[in-house]
């Protein structure tokens, strides 16, 4: 009722508001430095692999010379999961790695590949990042490859550090709701290889592929039809349940030849549980490496279809063969705090009621007065004074 007269409950051992909101944040493990093993395509003597995890960037893994392939390969003998990889530069200044290929090795044999992660930074202080939005569990293998492709290769590369994480702040942000929806399509190749399942298994190895096809096939009649070839090639994906719809990716599938299967142009049509059309937009030229995206300005609610349907100009070319996706991504980033659970607990202090947590800790909110008590101009030794000198807590 009067200034510098405050209600306060208390002392806690823990942070209770964060158990009350349930917001405790778990330890981050650096799991690179948990790897079993860790090898390399080669090294020079004195720039072993294993100086990646000694958290100094001055010291760093080298490839020896004339290694055009270098790699380097983190295993573990139990699984890991994680969402969160930083790499960061050598301190070599002849040149800088411009990117890198990741492939994850799962428990039961499976592969994932990142696709390409372009270096952010020619600092060693500044990492390039790479995430996984869903995350990636039962990992026991991870090989980074440096600059694959470049021409003409550098003679000798290295990494100061790599660091994996499964960080619980990053995974709470943002949701690939497209592995939570039922995918449909108006064509698969041939099998269930190239069924539309694919295109949201989290594997860019696996691929939906549409009856884009040669010249001697006709122009199927029906969607019972799975041998006529599809002018229209179109991924579906439904829930039961509305999603909240920011970001949209979409990679194309692999080339296997030269001028083959080149998707340059997807429809893409947000639509809620009556069929209403919600946003539409055009995601141009996505490659295997590089999504398409589609960034929504503000998030989209009620979103219970998405199709993407390929645009192309019904030529009969090696370029509009088999066309399709290796991986669509959707996101919610819950901009406006959609999913937030209830909190566990009252936080908002009454005379007399108690704080804390359901068969924890609890103390009563009181009156404070801190005129009496170490009167400062700082309220942290006020109310030390206050719980040492009254109530005799250390």
């Amino acid at each position: 009722p009067f200034i510098n007269s405050w209600l306060v409950s208390g002392p806690f051992e823990e942070a209770v508001a964060d158990e009350i909101y349930d917001c405790v944040v778990e330890e981050m493990v650096n799991y690179a430095k948990t790897a079993s093993s860790i090898t390399a395509s080669s090294n020079i003597d004195v720039n072993p692999p294993e100086l990646m995890i000694d958290g100094n960037v001055k010291r760093q893994w080298v490839s020896q010379e004339g290694d055009k392939e270098p790699w380097v390969e983190f295993k573990w003998e139990s699984p890991i999961s994680l969402n969160t990889v930083k790499i960061f530069q050598w301190g070599d200044r002849r040149h800088y790695n411009q990117w890198y290929h990741i492939t994850f090795t799962l428990s039961d044999g499976s592969t994932v590949e990142s696709g390409k992660i372009d270096a952010v930074s020619n600092s060693q202080d500044v990492p390039t990042i790479y995430t996984n939005h869903s995350g990636l569990q039962d990992v026991v293998g991870m090989k980074i490859r440096i600059d694959e492709g470049r021409e003409p290769y550098p003679y000798i590369t290295g990494i100061s550090e790599v660091e994996i994480y499964n960080d619980p702040t990053f995974k709470s942000q943002v949701k690939n709701l497209s592995q939570t929806a039922t995918a449909t399509a108006t064509s698969k190749w041939w099998s269930d290889n190239e069924s539309a399942d694919k295109a949201i298994d989290g594997d860019k190895n696996t691929n939906w592929i549409s009856r884009t096809s040669p010249d001697d096939w006709e122009i199927r009649e029906s969607e019972d039809d799975i041998y006529g070839r599809d002018p229209e090639p179109t991924l579906t994906l439904n829930w039961e349940d509305p999603v909240t719809v920011k970001t949209l990716e979409i990679f194309d599938r692999k080339d296997s030849a030269p001028n083959n299967l080149d998707t340059t142009e997807v429809l893409c049509t947000l639509y809620d549980t009556d069929g209403k059309e919600l946003a539409q937009e055009t995601v141009l030229d996505p490659t295997y490496d590089t999504a398409g995206v589609w960034e929504l300005e503000t998030a989209v609610k009620g979103v219970s279809k998405v199709t993407m349907k390929i645009v192309y100009d019904g030529v009969n070319e090696r370029r509009n063969h088999g066309l399709g996706f290796s991986e669509v991504n959707i996101y919610d980033s819950n901009p406006d705090g959609e999913g937030v659970e209830e909190p566990k607990g009252n936080i908002t202090p009454v005379l007399g009621e108690s704080f804390g947590v359901e068969d924890g800790e609890t103390h009563d909110w009181e009156y404070f007065d801190d005129r009496l008590y170490n009167r400062t101009y700082d309220d942290y030794q006020d109310l030390y004074g206050y719980y040492g000198v009254k109530k005799g807590v250390d």
